[in-house]
């Protein structure tokens, strides 16, 4: 399973929510075009299990909770995600390390599915969720395929050297990037025989013989060649804020660069179906402008400007908010803005110690954090609520 960090289970979009109860306790989320299915355990902790489109279709078959989740549990793809809403971060376990009886905590009622609080409508019996989802690339194993216009029977070395490096540092960044302190990755990258009559590299991801460690496969690369190369829509440049997507980005500019000189053109494919194109970067003048976007924005990225603005708000009130996820709305002069509490608030509020009103005026202490590039363009903001009283 794909780990997410605290930041990107915070971020993650509700798709269906089963069960509500002051905040959602089992549901369907996406976060980097994948589908996570979470069932609450306590308020610091869920089950968690990333979903694949077979996965659907036992979802779709039953529609019961007790038997989705039994159904992931004999396949081992639940893990238990804990969070630290002080520090912002999570904590990922086996069921095995589990310090409490699992199955008390499991669904116990063949309850049917029939309604979703995310879209507050009824779900019937022949509902089909994958329907309403997006499904990444399939990427357990990719073959890379090297061609070019006159059909040629031999290739210039660089264009293969480029090409096979580019895939071993990109996966070698992936590997890196997954691995922590409670997560060993070691799987290695693999290269399956070259294929008769054509020059193709089978590349595939020796299987993880660790039960405690994270699992990782090739979506990475494939996205980012997905984004370089789009051309209708917006780039997603929300890439970059990690630096794995820098990486990648600065892998396929080198790959790229080859790609002309030679003339040639590389795909991706699925090994489960060589007829299918998962992606492919050629010469073309969209890749160049797209690549270009991304190096602009990583130079302005590593020269961001961070300051701190102290503001005291006389009049405000709490409009909505989670203390599960340290998340909560504020009136600001009329104007509704997303806001979360200092970590020592944010602890007091957890055990009661100091209680949370909506609706009822207030007094804030906020800390502004405000990240600005060279340019002096707003990057991003965050409110920090460091203090409050009730008026």
């Amino acid at each position: 399973m794909n780990r997410l960090s605290f930041k990107e289970v915070m971020d993650a979009e509700y798709k269906f929510i089963f069960e509500y109860f002051d905040s959602p306790l089992s549901f369907i989320s996406v976060s980097k075009k994948r589908n996570y299915f979470f069932y609450y355990i306590d308020d610091d902790s869920f089950f968690v299990s990333e979903l694949k489109k077979k996965d659907f279709e036992i979802l779709n078959e039953t529609k019961n909770l007790k038997k989705f989740m039994d159904y992931l549990v004999n396949l081992d793809k639940v893990n238990i995600i804990n969070f630290n809403f002080d520090n912002d971060e999570v904590q990922y376990l086996t069921l095995e390390q589990a310090d409490f009886e699992v199955e008390r905590f499991l669904p116990k009622t063949n309850k049917i599915i029939d309604y979703d609080y995310n879209l507050e409508i009824e779900i019937p019996y022949d509902y089909d969720y994958s329907r309403y989802l997006e499904f990444p690339l399939e990427v357990e194993d990719i073959t890379l395929r090297v061609y070019d216009n006159v059909n040629s029977h031999s290739y210039n070395f660089d264009i293969i050297d480029s090409a096979m490096k580019y895939v071993k540092k990109s996966f070698d960044s992936i590997k890196k990037a997954a691995i922590t302190a409670d997560n060993i990755i070691n799987q290695n990258l693999m290269v399956s025989p070259f294929t008769t009559g054509s020059f193709k590299l089978n590349f595939l991801i020796s299987d993880n013989d660790s039960l405690l460690a994270d699992k990782i496969d090739f979506f990475p690369i494939l996205n980012v060649i997905d984004e370089v190369t789009v051309s209708n829509r917006e780039l997603n440049l929300e890439l970059i804020d990690e630096e794995l997507g820098i990486e990648l980005i600065q892998n396929i500019d080198e790959l790229y660069s080859i790609v002309k000189h030679e003339g040639v053109s590389i795909a991706f494919y699925g090994n489960e179906n060589l007829d299918s194109e998962l992606v492919k970067i050629a010469p073309n003048s969209l890749i160049d402008n797209n690549l270009d976007v991304f190096k602009e924005k990583i130079s302005e990225r590593n020269q961001l400007i961070v300051t701190h603005t102290e503001l005291d708000v006389p009049n405000s009130r709490f409009i909505s908010g989670s203390v599960i996820y340290n998340s909560v709305k504020i009136d600001i002069d009329e104007t509704t803005q997303i806001a979360k509490f200092e970590s020592g608030l944010f602890r007091r509020i957890k055990d009661g110690t100091q209680h949370l009103t909506l609706d009822k005026k207030i007094t804030l202490k906020i800390t502004i954090e405000t990240s600005r590039d060279i340019n002096n363009n707003l990057v991003k903001e965050v409110f920090i609520i460091n203090s409050f009283n009730y008026l």
